[in-house]
């Protein structure tokens, strides 16, 4: 079945919007998932650690936390790169 070229789905591209809303929530649902799983690890480390007194530790477990924190967002990227180049919405 062809769609006619003048249709309003071909006009408005909702084909296009419906496969960016679907990436755009597996990646939310992504960062949601690693955000709670690093800030619950971080909560968890740094209260034994200040319960310790264990300054010096409690800074690596934050500074381990931001790391983390910062190869998800490039994970992230890396998805959203890889549909866009596989699917070819972007010309070259």
């Amino acid at each position: 079945m062809q769609i006619p070229a003048d249709s309003l789905i071909v006009q408005l591209d909702i084909p296009a919007y419906t496969f960016g809303i679907v990436i755009l929530m597996l990646v939310m649902i992504l960062h949601g998932v690693c955000l709670l799983q690093i800030a619950k690890r971080y909560e968890v480390k740094a209260y034994l650690y200040l319960a310790e007194k264990k300054y010096a530790e409690v800074s690596k477990v934050f500074y381990l936390s931001i790391l983390l924190l910062l190869m998800t967002h490039l994970f992230e990227i890396l998805i959203w790169g890889l549909f866009i180049y596989g699917f070819g919405l972007i010309a070259h």
